[in-house]
């Protein structure tokens, strides 16, 4: 028998059990209700231009601050997270760096399959299947969701962090039009006086706590930008090509608490670890798309042509340096 309203404790902790039990390493819940004070944020932060090439950030503002505008009569949103860190290195002589996300199988089809396999689980449980999931898929705050839910608070670095845990997580969330027991917020920040993270990004992408200029930013040029890379950011992004961690790598709450994930989707491509500098640099678009297409991994999306396009201004950066 449907269980819905005879006990939203019990409801909400069976919700959680099955987020569990689909892998993902935190969750929270948070009541749907809208979010001005990020809706200012972000419209100052566009205002600046900081968000560069990414012009769907402008889209949808009222949607994104609004869930119910989003998904109708929705009450609860809940918040997930699911732990991809890998302690893998690159050599910066003979290799060119992929950022940890991007290692493995793209994680939009693994957290969707998740997703749903959940919310079967709740309409089952509860016999209403007004749910919706989602995974970098719509206009959401994910962020503020998950300090809401109180899975944790938004670093210097912009990222999410989780106590105890470190920040290398992909997040989701799951809209329901289900009254659901809530979570406190997550009101503190635990960064303190610490500016590690803002310090060591070369290109001074961080310009204040939390807020990137992703017209500086090595992840967001070499991922999202359409445009040929800034000599200026080339000289600085050493031999990054898709996407960058080092404020992430720096960030103490890492160092101390980052576990190598133990999800077999994120486990790193050993074809794609293994290759050099050499191997990258008289690579074909059928190769490429054999070895990226085929492992269904993030650079696939982005295609060969951006791919080479970051490699050739990482060429052009060295010549640059080296007075050629």
């Amino acid at each position: 028998m449907p269980l819905y309203q005879s006990n939203k404790v019990e409801i909400s902790k069976k919700i959680k059990e099955f987020c569990f039990e689909a892998g993902f390493d935190a969750v929270g819940i948070s009541q749907a209700k809208e979010l001005n004070t990020s809706k200012e944020n972000l419209s100052k932060w566009l205002e600046n231009n900081y968000n560069a090439s990414m012009q769907y950030m402008a889209n949808n503002l009222d949607k994104r601050a609004n869930p119910t505008l989003l998904f109708e009569n929705c009450k609860s949103i809940i918040s997930l997270a699911i732990n991809y860190y890998t302690p893998i290195t690159f050599n910066s002589k003979n290799q060119y760096a992929i950022s940890k996300y991007a290692l493995g199988k793209d994680y939009h089809f693994i957290i969707k399959e998740k997703l749903h396999s959940i919310i079967k689980h709740i309409s089952e449980l509860t016999g209403i299947e007004t749910h919706r999931g989602f995974v970098d898929s719509a206009p959401v705050f994910e962020r503020t969701l998950a300090v809401e839910a109180g899975l944790g608070w938004i670093g210097k670095n912009s990222c999410l962090i989780i106590p105890q845990k470190g920040s290398f997580y992909f997040l989701a969330e799951i809209y329901s039009t289900l009254e659901l027991e809530y979570d406190n917020p997550f009101l503190e920040n635990h960064c303190g006086n610490c500016s590690k993270c803002i310090e060591a990004c070369p290109t001074k992408a961080i310009v204040a706590p939390g807020v990137i200029d992703s017209q500086k930013c090595i992840s967001c040029l070499t991922i999202e930008s359409k445009d040929d890379l800034p000599e200026s950011i080339a000289q600085l992004a050493n031999n990054q090509i898709f996407g960058c961690d080092i404020c992430q790598d720096v960030c103490p709450h890492n160092l101390k608490f980052a576990k190598t994930s133990y999800g077999q989707h994120f486990k790193p491509i050993k074809q794609i670890l293994n290759l050099n500098i050499s191997d990258w640099e008289v690579m074909n678009e059928n190769e490429f798309n054999c070895i990226f297409k085929k492992a269904q991994s993030p650079l696939a999306r982005s295609g060969y042509g951006k791919i080479m396009r970051n490699i050739k201004a990482y060429k052009n950066g060295e010549e640059i340096q080296s007075g050629w």
